[in-house]
């Protein structure tokens, strides 16, 4: 599967995003489901426990960044991702997802937001999976931060 974010269509924020599936007879991605979304501009897949979830970074409504951003599950009877959970972020360009040694983390990267005073003050969120949601677990202060990535050093 692909999935592609929808942020904006000159009209409105809120749109539906597309998740693509691989359609060996087409010979490329077809669509397959269109996910309802607000402002998305990032998405981030990823497997915990056999079970496949996409975060959807929300950045802007068209009037403020305080958005929740949304995790989708896939559900195998509906061959569909499905609403799982809403977290508290503000301005999301960007989510990321780490896995590693047993556990997983968002990062969702935050942008301006007045409430943090200077132009270019923003904080971006993690959140942690605690085996069966996904719960805040760090803010770190963050100036204007657009994207995040994951990597790991080996030993």
């Amino acid at each position: 599967h692909a999935a592609m974010a929808h942020y904006y269509d000159s009209q409105s924020h809120v749109l539906n995003s597309s998740i693509f599936r691989w359609d060996a007879g087409a010979g490329g991605f077809v669509e397959h489901q269109a996910v309802p979304t607000v402002g998305a501009w990032g998405m981030a897949a990823l497997e915990l426990g056999g079970a496949w979830y996409l975060a959807v970074a929300s950045f802007f409504d068209g009037t403020r960044r305080e958005l929740n951003s949304t995790v989708l599950r896939w559900d195998v009877g509906a061959d569909a991702f499905v609403p799982f959970q809403l977290l508290e972020t503000v301005g999301a360009m960007d989510v990321e997802a780490v896995v590693a040694h047993g556990s997983a983390i968002l990062i969702f990267t935050g942008s301006r937001d007045s409430r943090w005073g200077g132009a270019d003050a923003a904080e971006s969120r993690l959140f942690r999976w605690t085996g069966d949601r996904f719960e805040l677990f760090q803010t770190i202060a963050t100036p204007v931060c657009y994207d995040a990535e994951a990597f790991a050093e080996s030993d």
